[in-house]
């Protein structure tokens, strides 16, 4: 569905990514993971053409994607960023519709979907009327996703989409994030700097270290078969940061 092939990006004096090949199929999810500046949004980017990597390139669905083909290629693409990046002054409503209504789709088509969605994130459809402000973080989120899904991307990206979130909000949508991707059976690439949230959903997690791939594959290899001393140390890390270890009064 999707791959990167030889990708590097970086920028004046800094090298945020590359070489990396990555591939995401069709009905699978794939986490990144890594340290603050690993390159983890750079890469997510890149792969939606918002930025150029300097070499190598895209892959989607076959075909290499040219810069002339990166509007089709968004269409069949959903987003969806921390916070959920939902424009102030549209309801929730207007948010959800607005990529549709920019493809073409008609207002009863777009009604249609938006029903499908609230159904299926499980909103209650008297908050789509309300604006961003007046929804919670949870609620934020989930028109969020609906306006990702609405034109029925093949492949789904989400850059720390629970991250702002506070601890019970975020373990309610990690259980409905999961449901959902296994009820669309899409790709599905999201980015986190939790390794339990990673191990959750993914079939393969990738992490990352100064814009290189350190280890990918299944959640347990990184956890029984560290592939050097870094893997080793950042899953340490991650465990006793769960555990609370080195907390005050712990």
């Amino acid at each position: 569905m999707l791959e990167l092939h030889g990708i590097r990006r970086s920028y004046p004096g800094v090298a945020v990514v590359g070489p990396i090949d990555l591939r995401v199929d069709a009905g699978e999810t794939v986490a990144l993971i890594g340290p603050s500046g690993c390159g983890k949004s750079t890469l997510l980017r890149v792969a939606i053409g918002l930025d150029t990597p300097e070499r190598g390139h895209v892959v989607f669905d076959g075909g290499v994607v040219s810069s002339r083909a990166w509007r089709g290629i968004r269409r069949r693409t959903g987003y969806v960023i921390q916070e959920g990046g939902l424009f102030p002054h549209l309801s929730a409503r207007e948010n959800v519709s607005l990529p549709a209504r920019h493809h073409g789709m008609s207002a009863g088509a777009i009604e249609a979907r938006i029903g499908e969605l609230g159904e299926l994130v499980r909103l209650d459809p008297a908050m789509l009327d309300r604006p961003p402000a007046r929804l919670s973080g949870g609620q934020r989120q989930r028109v969020a996703l609906m306006r990702a899904l609405v034109l029925d991307p093949a492949l789904l990206l989400l850059d720390e989409p629970l991250g702002a979130l506070d601890p019970l909000i975020r373990y309610e949508l990690q259980g409905e994030l999961k449901r959902i991707f296994a009820a669309l059976k899409k790709a599905v690439l999201i980015v986190t700097h939790d390794l339990a949230e990673a191990e959750y959903f993914a079939d393969r997690v990738v992490l990352l270290r100064d814009g290189s791939i350190a280890q990918q594959g299944p959640p347990e290899d990184l956890l029984e078969r560290p592939a050097d001393e870094f893997v080793r140390t950042f899953v340490r890390a991650q465990r006793g940061h769960q555990r609370g270890e080195g907390d005050d009064g712990a």
